[in-house]
């Protein structure tokens, strides 16, 4: 299993892991892991789709060139159909593209507010409706990660800092 994998296994777990109320430590670190988890999978594709076998002791430096402010620029322009030209594909956005697109953001914006954010009180049933999210990007994920769309979507991970220069 790959890091992201093993990232969104953790998140479930964190989830379930106190029998009744559970701890906020835990309901944190499982926001936090599931957005780690969707980061790592789409560092982890990038740096697949740009670095070939022979290449392979690469692919960390690759995916280290990604930040979070990109994915969060990335993922707001494919969430709202607005890419910046002039990259312009074949067909429409996919609903999965803009699925994966709306959780990246929306899990960035949790785990900010899990990590930052000492008064807001977590309940279970609203994490793991987060964690389910993560799930979900994950599926749609594989079914566009080999389509334009994902390709687009890792290329401008990786150059969107230098794309208006």
């Amino acid at each position: 299993m790959s890091l992201a994998h093993d990232l969104l296994e953790q998140a479930e777990h964190l989830v379930k892991r106190e029998r009744g109320r559970p701890k906020q430590a835990s309901l944190r670190r499982a926001i936090s892991t599931a957005y780690y988890a969707l980061f790592h999978l789409l560092l982890e594709e990038a740096a697949l789709q740009i670095v070939p076998g022979n290449l392979v002791a690469w692919r960390p430096v690759a995916s280290r060139t990604i930040n979070h402010g990109d994915l969060r620029k990335v993922a707001t322009w494919f969430a709202s159909g607005a890419l910046p030209l002039p990259l312009v594909l074949s067909n429409p956005l996919s609903a999965d593209i803009r699925l994966v697109a709306m959780v990246c953001n929306q899990l960035q914006q949790r785990r900010h507010e899990a990590d930052y954010d000492t008064t807001a009180r977590l309940k279970r049933g609203q994490v793991q409706q987060q964690v389910r999210r993560a799930e979900q990007a994950f599926a749609a994920w594989s079914r566009v990660r080999s389509s334009e769309e994902g390709r687009a979507f890792l290329l401008l991970l990786l150059v969107t800092d230098r794309w208006k220069r």
